[in-house]
């Protein structure tokens, strides 16, 4: 079992800007924090919120097939972290077991 990660959320730099623009709901990434034994690296997956009758849906483009829910915009952010971390957690040990096995 992999230690638990700590997700934040935190704004996209604008296009062709060094600067910090203001998160739009559908203009958001979100940061794992890594293990202090340092087994992962930090990892910004860009998210996309959508509104939907009766919450949001939020969906992780980069990672196929990885979406959540929520009935308000941080909860819906705060599942999608989870559902990242498990998403990058399968990978990896696909990857070492692919490793592995030769």
């Amino acid at each position: 079992m992999h230690p638990p990660l700590n997700p934040t959320t935190t704004p996209m730099s604008g296009p062709g800007s060094d600067e910090v623009t203001p998160a739009a709901p559908d203009d958001l990434s979100t940061d794992f924090t890594p293990p202090p034994a340092g087994a992962f690296a930090t990892v910004k997956v860009p998210i996309f919120l959508h509104p939907e009758p009766g919450g949001y849906s939020v969906e992780a483009p980069s990672l196929p097939g990885c979406w959540s829910q929520g009935d308000s915009a941080e909860e819906a952010i705060a599942n999608i972290a989870e559902a990242a971390e498990g998403w990058l957690m399968v990978r990896h040990d696909q990857f070492v077991a692919a490793r592995r096995d030769g």
